[in-house]
């Protein structure tokens, strides 16, 4: 019996040698290598911003709606408009360029101009019933030249009629001379055109002022030259009711309304 179980056991282990011997070793695992993380493909760029989150509610319940707001747009440089006929200045200008202008031309020389020489007078003449005038002259009359116009100017509170208490009426009465003291008149210097030699006379229009009343009045004239020396004589035809005048009356005599005035006065050129 034991010599059985000796039997059994030497075939068993000549059976597990025998196992052990044709079976290969395993293999031994290969080394897991590590996977690289894949790049992005914007790595390196700073992110972009988030984009605005929209509210899911509607407008019409109430919440606020975020809006993107638009990127100011860029100013375009303005150019200046040339017109057609712009010429040679305007496209120096758009090209930055200064023109160079031909120097201007120098103004005209002014006219000479006449002064006025000793010896004018001033005078109205009035006509009543029968044949009955009043006439008054003055001294004090005073012509200047700007070089367009001649101004005459006659001192009324110095007219004279010959009867001192006449005078006084006329001045305080009719006249108002402490409030209208002059007899103006403007005419251009074209009208009359003073020659330096020879005469001329004819009819010529000018601005009149009496009483604070200005009106345009004929008048007609004869100057007589010699040497640029003019001795110039006016005659002017007006009526009173015109410059708002009361027609004149003295020791119940009444003047017409229509008088005549007449200036006479020298004038030279240099």
């Amino acid at each position: 019996m034991r010599l059985l179980m000796l039997v059994c056991f030497i075939l068993v282990s000549c059976r597990t040698t025998q196992t052990n011997t044709a079976l290969p070793p395993p293999a031994a695992p290969e080394p897991v290598q590590p996977v690289p993380a894949a790049v992005a493909p914007d790595a390196g760029l700073p992110p972009e911003p988030p984009e605005p989150m929209v509210s899911a509610t509607p407008v019409d319940a109430g919440a606020p709606v975020v809006k993107t707001a638009p990127a100011p747009a860029r100013p375009t440089p303005s150019r200046p408009t040339l017109r057609p006929d712009a010429g040679f200045a305007a496209l120096a200008v758009d090209a930055g360029v200064t023109p160079t202008s031909e120097p201007a031309a120098p103004p005209p020389a002014p006219p000479s101009l006449w002064t006025q020489r000793p010896g004018a007078s001033a005078g109205f003449s009035g006509v009543g019933p029968a044949g009955f005038t009043i006439d008054g002259t003055t001294s004090s009359v005073t012509v200047t030249d700007d070089g367009r116009s001649f101004t005459v100017v006659v001192d009324l509170a110095s007219v004279k009629t010959g009867i001192s208490l006449r005078d006084e009426h006329m001045r305080e009465k009719y006249l108002h001379v402490d409030r209208f003291p002059s007899a103006v008149l403007t005419v251009g210097r074209a009208a009359v055109a003073l020659p330096d030699e020879g005469s001329r006379d004819g009819t010529a229009t000018g601005s009149m002022s009496i009483h604070g009343v200005t009106k345009e009045q004929p008048f007609t004239f004869k100057a007589t030259c010699a040497k640029r020396v003019c001795d110039v004589a006016g005659t002017a035809k007006l009526n009173f009711n015109d410059f708002g005048v009361a027609v004149p009356s003295y020791l119940g005599i009444t003047v017409k309304p229509n008088v005549t005035v007449t200036a006479k006065f020298r004038l030279a050129r240099e």
